[in-house]
């Protein structure tokens, strides 16, 4: 709101050269449009100036506005709470709207009446009708009781503007976020009762424009008369914009904030509840009545747990000893005692223990009874919600089952081929082994070579390892029985080269090849140039010439040559190739490999076997108080019916019951997915989540948002119940419709500071010189030094009860404090702030209290303003019973602007503070 100014009217273009004044008092305006005399001078052969009027548009020319004009709406449309103490209003994009067709100019007191207003009726008293080709129509019986009076409509339209600098400059700057325009209605309504929000024409012409009832155009000269007058009866009127409300009960937030009263809780009232255990089975002592301690209680009270007893205590851990897994032929203690199934031990998977140690969290949760209790109130809450909860484990678990399922086939794989393997591949000859691997040649690599590439470079034909060959020798084959020949041993001879594929090819007798060229000359032919090859002897036998003569030639014409080696290529070292192979083809390495690369496991999953399904556990991020308020509102804080209506008070977190109960609950889950074949372990814990931080300030990232580690990570066993979250924190509750009428509401704990009372009285015993206040900052939330605390969690129970949780530091002593300024230690405060949003405009419903009265205009009330008689404010009258002044320069009544009334009824957000040692009872830690 800083930098935001009210002017009481803006006119742009020709509007602003309108000199016909506004006469005001409800009188016609003198024209219905705005008239100009426009000349033109035409030049030529001759000089002439030609005249002519031009008409601005008017009322009677409109017949609706663009729907994009309206920026925002107060209150917002359908909202069913508004203070029946605060104005609706409108707000317009164009800052000149409201006066656009106005033809007139202001007074010299810079009042113009608009020519739209907006009217506020109940709903009962309006009737809407739709139509097809026009404006929406609304009828009313009665204008004078349902309509406010339009000689004073100048009063409820102004224009605003933010930022700094001369508002002329911000106008002419063109940013539309700067400006807008606004129309109010000034109507004191009625607590619950809903209302329809009207944009209609305020003057004659433009309502009958707007039915569409003119029968003619309306002359410029003729008078702009009003829509409707105190005496007019029965009155339709076109809707430009229309919205609908309901306002809520009496009081706006000042108010409600003020009746709400301090209370201080006791112990013997709130926070407990009892605890008859009845029917003590298998044997156990009968106990007598015990307290049961809810998630919230009174502060210093929550970590009393009293016990049954010792005899109780001792024959309950004997019978929780004795837990399955039994021994061969062992009975468990259950069935001796008469139980069908033993006793839960809670906790006992995430604790990896078969027995309650001797101490520890383990041991305490499963032998107090208030405790196994709350834990037990966790596994009905798992019990009754099964079937959601299920279905919602198996929604996350889509990928997990998918993979899992591809874990189980390669395992089936891996004990298929693995069985092939070991009666196969490990026992094959080498060389039967490289033929029936063939098929795999191209993939199995060697040395950086593949088997195929091997087999290439060797003097074994590559057709040999293909499949063609092998069905070809096959041993119930054809060629196999006319020739007893074994594939193998066929390999192994062309190998070894004792069989050769192909026999050497000979040259025909006396026939002169490059070998013998070669063994001639010595030299190999294609490093022959031409200069060598003249001095070559030719032969003297003329065929051998001829030939030897062709040949030079074309040796001449050959280019550079390698010819192959003449020894051929190697053999192919079988044991080599098929241990490679051997290798290459374990299932044991294939079948994980192709697995590994197809899944991604969760992070640390890390089995010892790779082809191990994956076994993962739900994530149920859900406050899980809700469930507890969902069975009994008083299993959450015991006796919450007995704290006061408008009420202020502190409770405490029990920790150790909202562990007990985080550990009954995911015991119970893991058990139901245990039950239903969900891959999860038993020591995983699902819920983690107990309070709400939705109100944390400022916000957390859903992965920080558990307060409650897993069980499992709760080392050492040695370690209290209780002590894994954040102890017993101070609790904010509050009664009443404040925190349901303001849902924003910002709540906090502020650090008192003392200071001196300027009302001190030293001869009046009751007047102190030193008072405390909050301290306030604007520096940013978390800063060093920073004097403000925000929840950790919230919550709300119906109808009215919101709980507020705060961090600790400070703890109950530093918010209480010492009443001694000498101490040093003034304490905290909890502040109510109305969150800050647009500006609305009202006044309060009840004048202040003498000790409230601050002597400016934000005292002024309802009971202040004269009203007419259909319930509008009526500036023709003085104020009642108020003399406010300041600050300077703001008027009220008919020598007032639309700009100074719009500052004196803007509504600041209000604060309510209290301090701490009003709510938390004197010695409670």
């Amino acid at each position: 709101m800083a930098n935001t100014r009210f002017l009481p009217w803006i006119r742009h273009g020709l509007g602003a050269l309108l000199t016909e004044v506004d006469p005001g008092g409800g009188q016609p305006l003198p024209a219905s449009r705005g008239s100009f005399a426009v000349g033109v001078q035409i030049s030529g052969t001759a000089t002439a100036t030609v005249g002519v009027d031009a008409h601005l548009l008017g009322p009677s020319d409109v017949v609706g506005i663009d729907a994009r004009q309206v920026l925002r709406v107060e209150p917002r449309a359908g909202s069913t709470d508004l203070e029946p103490n605060y104005l609706p209003s409108v707000e317009f994009d164009q800052p000149d709207f409201p006066w656009l067709f106005t033809p007139a100019a202001a007074t010299s007191g810079h009042q113009l009446r608009p020519w739209i207003v907006l009217v506020v009726v109940p709903r009962d008293a309006v009737e809407l009708a739709e139509q097809t080709d026009r404006l929406a129509v609304a009828r009313i019986d009665d204008a004078a009781d349902q309509l406010p009076d339009l000689a004073q409509s100048w009063a409820w339209a102004h224009a605003q503007i933010a930022g700094p600098g001369a508002p002329a400059d911000l106008l002419r700057s063109g940013d539309p976020a700067r400006t807008l325009s606004r129309l109010v209605c000034p109507r004191k309504l009625a607590a619950d009762t809903a209302y329809v929000a009207l944009v209609v024409p305020a003057f004659e012409s433009g309502r009958l424009a707007g039915l569409g009832k003119l029968a003619a155009p309306v002359p410029s000269a003729d008078p702009l008369h009003p829509a409707w007058t105190s005496a007019t009866g029965p009155v339709e009127l076109p809707i430009y914009h229309r919205w609908e409300f309901r306002t809520g009960g009496d009081g706006d937030f000042e108010a409600l904030a003020g009746r709400l009263v301090r209370v201080r809780l006791e112990p013997g009232v709130v926070g407990g509840a009892t605890l008859a255990v009845a029917g003590v089975p298998a044997g156990l002592p009968a106990v007598p009545p015990l307290v049961f301690r809810g998630p919230l209680g009174v502060a210093g009270s929550t970590v009393d747990d009293p016990q049954p007893g010792s005899d109780f205590t001792t024959k309950l851990a004997t019978l929780l000893d004795a837990q399955p897994p039994l021994p061969p032929g062992g009975a468990p203690a259950s069935a001796t005692a008469g139980l069908p199934l033993p006793p839960p031990v809670y906790g006992r998977w995430p604790a990896a223990s078969t027995a309650l140690p001797a101490s520890g969290w383990l041991r305490e949760l499963n032998l107090s009874l208030p405790l196994r209790a709350a834990a037990g109130l966790g596994a009905r809450v798992v019990r009754e919600q099964q079937e959601q909860l299920m279905a919602a484990a198996w929604a996350q678990a889509e990928d997990v089952v998918r993979v899992n399922q591809a874990l189980r086939q390669a395992q089936l794989a891996r004990a298929v081929g693995g069985a092939v393997y070991d009666g196969v591949v490990k026992t094959a000859d080498p060389a039967m082994l490289i033929m029936l691997a063939g098929p795999a040649a191209d993939r199995v690599r060697h040395d950086g070579r593949t088997v195929t590439a091997r087999v290439a470079a060797s003097r074994v034909p590559a057709a040999m390892v293909r499949p063609a060959f092998r069905r070809l020798t096959r041993r119930r084959g054809p060629l196999a029985k006319a020739s007893a020949v074994e594939p193998g041993r066929l390999l192994g001879r062309v190998d070894d080269g004792t069989l050769p594929v192909v026999p050497p090819r000979r040259s025909p007798n006396d026939l002169v090849g490059v070998v013998t060229v070669n063994s001639l000359m010595h030299t190999r032919l294609c490093e022959l140039d031409a200069a060598y090859l003249g001095r070559i002897a030719r032969p003297a036998d003329p065929q051998r010439r001829i030939f030897f003569d062709a040949a030079m030639q074309m040796q001449r014409n050959l280019t550079h040559c390698d010819p192959r080696p003449p020894d051929g290529p190697g053999p192919l070292d079988l044991s080599v190739t098929a241990t490679a192979i051997r290798d290459a083809l374990d299932p044991d390495d294939t079948v994980k490999a192709r697995i590994c690369a197809r899944v991604t496991r969760p992070v640390g999953w890390k089995p010892a076997d790779p082809l191990e399904p994956v076994l993962t556990s739900p994530r149920f991020p859900t406050p899980m108080w809700r469930s507890i308020a969902a069975i009994s509102e008083e299993l959450l804080l015991p006796g919450v019916g007995k704290v006061p209506p408008n009420s202020v008070s502190a409770v405490a977190t029990n920790s150790r019951v909202v562990e007990a109960f985080m550990v009954g609950l995911n015991a119970e889950m893991a058990r139901e997915l245990l039950w239903r074949g969900f891959p999860t372990e038993q020591r995983d814990s699902c819920f983690r989540q107990f309070w709400d931080p939705a109100a944390r300030v400022p916000a957390l990232p859903a992965d920080e948002r558990e307060d409650v580690p897993p069980a499992h990570e709760w080392l050492p066993l040695a370690g209290s119940i209780g002590t894994h979250l954040h102890g017993e924190q101070f609790v904010l509750l509050l009664r009443g419709e404040l925190l349901r009428r303001y849902p924003r509401t910002v709540v906090y704990l502020a650090e008192a500071e003392w200071y001196d009372n300027p009302r001190h009285e030293p001869t009046n015993p009751d007047s102190r010189a030193r008072l405390r206040r909050p301290r306030f900052s604007t520096a940013a939330p978390g800063g060093a030094g920073y004097p403000e605390v925000y929840p950790l969690f919230s919550g709300h129970l119906v109808p009215d009860i919101t709980f507020l949780g705060f961090p600790a530091p400070p703890s109950r002593a530093d918010i209480v404090g010492d009443q001694d300024p000498v101490a040093g230690k003034p304490g905290w405060f909890v502040v109510l702030q109305q969150q800050p949003t647009e500006l609305r405009f009202g006044l309060d419903e009840n004048a202040p209290d003498q000790a409230a009265v601050t002597g400016t205009w934000r005292d002024l009330s309802w009971p202040n303003v004269a009203r007419t008689n259909s319930g509008h404010v009526d500036l023709s009258k003085q104020l009642i019973g108020s003399t406010v002044t300041q600050p300077g320069g703001l008027v009220w009544g008919a020598g007032s602007t639309s700009a100074q009334l719009a500052a004196i009824l803007t509504q600041q957000p209000v604060r309510a503070a209290m301090h701490g040692s009003d709510l938390i009872v004197a010695g409670s830690d």
